[in-house]
């Protein structure tokens, strides 16, 4: 349903860069009778190389291993940043659907609803995948002068960041936590 928040396969691409069996029948069968080969007469593996702004930045992703990070809010803007995606403004955030200059997320749920409940609010998304690059030290609650340090913080400290510019719906999905049995 339009506006309603889904959950959203975030997988990125799967890239496989291990040895290839140029002796397989599937290989041989792709390569057929083709003129490229090594002195051996084995099929010669050559490769394509092309500049990709997408390629690119789902490889810085994967390079620096970014963590899932947690956002807490108020379930309408839950639903508006998992219908819209966030656009960050230099106008206020009323004009901006609520939204800020920044959005601002932690390395735990737990405290990302803390903030949620700061302002009386109690909704945690996850954000996945995001572009190393449009991260910045949280410049109120963060306390290491780099986004990696900030992201692996020692002793179980959350690390907190700010998101830069605009990420899509896609990124963003509401957070369960676990349910804790008791007796």
């Amino acid at each position: 349903m339009k506006g309603e928040i889904q959950t959203v396969n975030m997988h990125l691409y799967e890239l496989d860069y291990g040895p290839i069996d140029t002796n397989s029948p599937e290989f041989k069968a792709w390569f057929g009778n083709s003129i490229v080969k090594n002195e051996n007469g084995s099929p010669k593996m050559v490769y394509h190389g092309t500049w990709s702004r997408k390629l690119s930045k789902i490889t810085e992703e994967i390079a620096k291993n970014i963590p899932i990070l947690y956002h807490g809010t108020s379930k309408e803007n839950a639903r508006k940043l998992s219908k819209y995606g966030f656009q960050p403004r230099k106008i206020s955030p009323e004009e901006n659907q609520g939204q800020s200059k920044y959005l601002y997320l932690t390395t735990s749920p737990e405290n990302a609803e803390w903030f949620a409940n700061e302002k009386g609010e109690n909704t945690v998304l996850e954000v996945r995948n995001i572009p190393y690059s449009t991260l910045k030290v949280d410049p109120e609650d963060g306390i290491s002068d780099t986004v990696e340090k900030e992201l692996y913080l020692p002793y179980d400290l959350p690390g907190n960041v700010a998101l830069t510019r605009p990420l899509g719906p896609e990124h963003f999905r509401l957070f369960h936590f676990p349910k804790v049995r008791t007796r």
